[in-house]
């Protein structure tokens, strides 16, 4: 499904869309250093913000683990990884309206992720249509909250590099496009792919 050439006799089947995932820990890291500060004042947010690192390095290490291995396993953890992210914009939105406490922020991300992840193995067929209805939930949760200026400005980033990335990356890699698709080459559509989600993260 992927371009880049599986290479079967080393140790990291795909390295550049293994290596492309540091990407998603670095956004993890600036997650950490940069957001919390902001909003001392705030345990509700200051949980959140480590929640939301959590679900980069998690990421960033679950994909990066699933190019190297291709393996079900790893495949199972990549996409449990993406919906950590997913979910937790979803969550952050809900949080803040209905003013929950740090540990029912904590306790709806775990609940709501091994729900998502036991759907997901029992029945994967089902798994984009679930994406797609978290990544939805968590658009709409935002746009219908109280209007912020600087939220609905940085959500317009991070959906314009996303579109961006999937449009001219993502489909073309899948869709192994003669323009795009290169098995040998250093940078791969879907690397650039990651990288460019990692940016959309963090907006």
């Amino acid at each position: 499904c992927f371009c880049e050439r599986l290479r079967t006799d080393s140790l990291v089947r795909q390295p550049s869309n293994t290596l492309s995932n540091v990407a998603f820990t670095a956004a993890g890291v600036y997650v950490l250093v940069a957001v919390p500060p902001r909003a001392a004042a705030s345990p509700q947010f200051k949980a959140f913000a480590a929640i939301y690192a959590f679900t980069l390095f998690a990421t960033g290490l679950a994909s990066g683990a699933y190019h190297a291995s291709f393996t079900f396993v790893g495949q199972v953890a990549d996409i449990a990884s993406m919906f950590f992210v997913t979910s937790a914009s979803a969550l952050h939105t809900l949080a803040a309206r209905a003013k929950w406490s740090t540990a029912t922020v904590f306790a709806a991300f775990a609940g709501s992720n091994a729900l998502i992840t036991f759907v997901q193995v029992a029945a994967p067929e089902w798994r984009r249509y679930l994406f797609a209805a978290t990544v939805a939930a968590g658009v709409v949760l935002e746009v219908v909250a109280p209007p912020q200026r600087a939220n609905r400005a940085l959500l317009g980033y991070a959906v314009l590099c996303l579109a961006i990335a999937f449009v001219v990356f993502w489909l073309p890699d899948q869709q192994h496009m003669a323009w795009m698709c290169d098995e040998d080459a250093v940078f791969q559509g879907h690397a650039v792919w990651h990288a460019l989600c990692a940016v959309g993260t963090v907006f």
